[in-house]
């Protein structure tokens, strides 16, 4: 028998093309089956305060199928053909001010029973307005062979804007006092405000309007640059902010010495806190003070009351008082001093009964106000009159007005 090669070549021509057919119909339904799903979300409006618009979104041309970690948001669809999933861990901001995530529908056979691969998408939000960062049901529509599957499903919604989602818990404008020595550790108080996501706090930057009153002050460790940060899971959830400080001991004395009521500040510690929704929301920074007051040492206190008594019965020496050094007079004055002291430290408050010495308010507290006070008991009438003599002649000088003349001067003459 004789081959012939035009018969085989013409069967082979006849063979190809249907192959290449067959190949081009199956590859051509694989890609029309994805090519011809389209995920859409209709417009979700946040209670008047801004609007989330989603891009129709298309699946990849190769089936996947979703993480397999639980944390998933899940819908499905009215017709019970897909279940439709997002991934909350894809949840990201992009450069143009949108947000994207990631959602896969799997179909389901009549039993809602999952059947086949699924299929992904990747999804564009773009967020309009300023609004508190929120999850609630948005309407999908799966459109596929000319029919819709829509459904609900809980989406993440998050606003471009940059309202805080942060508040200080019970917010007190009086300065918080601190000890001079050793290492101290003003608190703040945070809590969120976000009712849907939890919070990451990254970052707490500190820094202290008074600089040289420090000899350090730090964030706790697990807020600092590259540490773990802290997480708030629920709204109204609290986080407590420890600060470790060391304060500089006469910085901190010259600046409380120029701030005379009890209710000032001596220092303002600025606390600049880096943290976003934990579900892939914007990232925002907020600002936070918390006011202090040095509080001085028993040894600081006591250094004080001596150099003021000491100062005080020199003055009244040197203004004529030659008995100012007698024991006696000593033990009078230091007892005055004392008790002065003690009355106005324990009874003297900034909102009822201010402390004023010559038209300035005071705080008796502080080393200063005591050395003060010490030397105005130690000096007696005698100071007090001498100080009020000075202060009149500066005033009359600075109003223009002259001297009265001194009736006995005509007598000398």
């Amino acid at each position: 028998m004789r081959f012939s090669h035009r018969n085989a070549w013409s069967s082979s021509n006849r063979v190809l093309p249907l192959l290449f057919i067959v190949l081009v119909g199956f590859v051509s339904a694989g890609g029309q089956s994805n090519t011809q799903v389209r995920l859409e979300f209709d417009p979700k409006a946040i209670m008047q305060q801004g609007t989330v618009t989603f891009f129709p979104s298309y699946p990849d041309e190769v089936g996947t199928s979703p993480p397999s970690y639980k944390d998933m948001l899940r819908g499905y669809s009215k017709d019970g053909v897909f279940e439709l999933l997002v991934d909350r861990q894809s949840v990201s901001f992009n450069q143009y001010g949108n947000y994207t995530f990631n959602a896969f529908a799997i179909p389901l056979n009549k039993n809602g029973i999952k059947e086949g691969i699924g299929l992904s998408f990747y999804v564009i939000a773009h967020p309009q307005g300023t609004f508190g960062d929120v999850e609630d049901t948005v309407t999908f529509h799966l459109y596929h062979e000319g029919k819709d599957s829509s459904g609900l499903i809980p989406l993440p919604l998050h606003t471009i804007g940059s309202n805080d989602l942060l508040e200080p818990v019970n917010p007190s404008s009086l300065p918080e006092t601190i000890k001079l020595s050793g290492t101290v550790q003003p608190v703040i108080r945070l809590r969120s405000t976000l009712p849907d996501f939890a919070l990451q706090l990254m970052q707490v930057d500190v820094r202290a309007d008074c600089k040289d009153c420090w000899e350090s002050i730090e964030p706790p460790a697990d807020l600092r640059p590259g540490a773990t940060g802290r997480i708030l899971t629920s709204k109204g959830q609290e986080a407590e902010i420890l600060l470790n400080g060391q304060p500089r001991t006469f910085p901190s004395l010259r600046t409380s010495s120029s701030h005379f009521k009890i209710s000032d500040p001596h220092d303002k510690l600025m606390l600049h806190v880096t943290y976003a929704p934990i579900e892939g929301g914007r990232m925002r920074t907020q600002d936070f003070v918390i006011p202090v007051r040095f509080s001085p040492s028993l040894w600081e206190v006591v250094v004080a009351l001596v150099v003021g008594i000491a100062a005080g019965i020199l003055v009244r020496k040197v203004l004529g008082q030659a008995d100012a050094f007698q024991r006696t007079q000593i033990a009078k004055v230091s007892g005055a001093v004392l008790v002065s002291e003690l009355v106005l430290y324990i009874s003297v408050s900034a909102d009822t009964r201010p402390l004023v010495l010559f038209g300035v308010n005071v705080d008796p507290t502080q080393p200063l106000s005591i050395a003060a006070i010490a030397i105005l008991v130690g000096g007696g009438p005698t100071l007090t009159a001498w100080i009020r003599l000075i202060i009149q002649q500066l005033w009359d000088l600075l109003n223009g007005v002259q001297p009265k003349p001194d009736p006995d001067a005509h007598g000398r003459d």
